[in-house]
């Protein structure tokens, strides 16, 4: 019975692989799949952290304010310099706290 069930286990996993690799080649911007895989060789998990009050949830470590600007302009990803985690801000009123004010 561990035969069969680590056989259905496997199969899962390659059918998963298998659709993530076809994601990966057709649903995704690929400059941006880049970056994240580029950012997941050397970072903890989550990869992606979102910006609030200025800080990276990931590290929480201010965001410096050349980086808050260009995540400010486009829907975009940055990165955090202290953790290396992929920044991204939902909302830019959300980018700063009350010390930039």
């Amino acid at each position: 019975q561990n035969r069969s069930l680590q056989g259905d286990v496997e199969k899962n996993i390659s059918e998963l692989k298998l659709k993530i690799d076809t994601m990966r080649k057709t649903l995704v911007n690929k400059n941006l799949l880049k970056m994240y895989d580029l950012a997941r060789q050397g970072v903890r998990m989550p990869v992606v952290a979102i910006v609030d009050g200025g800080r990276c949830k990931g590290c929480n470590i201010r965001i410096s304010n050349d980086t808050l600007a260009a995540l400010s302009h486009a829907e975009t990803f940055g990165q955090c310099e202290a953790c290396g985690r992929l920044l991204y801000a939902e909302e830019q009123e959300e980018f700063f706290d009350d010390e930039n004010d």
